[in-house]
């Protein structure tokens, strides 16, 4: 889930930047800047969706404020050091008696490489 947040997050920024970049009259692909035209639109048509509004009057000071950015930060640290703790504490056991069937040819070469340490550069726990 929080890599699906991480991703739309990064998704909003990147649109965020090309926005500004083709308001300003250039192209998020491209490295140049377009001629400017004379701009023939009435600026009532031009009104902004109530979603953008949302977000520019309501949304953006709101995580904008001291105190949320502070508790935000907070809350990524505990989740990234709860991440962190969980990829310390994962035990990895990729032995191969547990991907070959019991009943299957290679069955005694895996006992036999268990036993000879065949495999000493894996950690397997035959």
């Amino acid at each position: 889930m929080m890599d699906y947040l991480f991703q739309i997050t990064f998704y909003a920024s990147v649109m965020v930047y090309g926005g500004r970049k083709e308001a300003d009259g250039g192209l998020l692909a491209c490295c140049y800047k377009l001629k400017s035209r004379k701009n023939t639109t009435n600026d009532h048509y031009m009104q902004q969706p109530y979603i953008h509004r949302w977000f520019g009057d309501t949304y953006a000071p709101f995580i904008l404020r001291k105190d949320v950015r502070i508790i935000s930060m907070i809350a990524f640290l505990i989740y990234a050091s709860l991440a962190i703790y969980g990829c310390i504490s994962i035990s990895v056991d990729i032995s191969p008696r547990k991907y070959i069937r019991d009943d299957s040819p290679i069955q005694p070469f895996i006992n036999l490489a268990g036993e000879l340490n065949f495999f000493f550069f894996f950690s397997f726990n035959l």
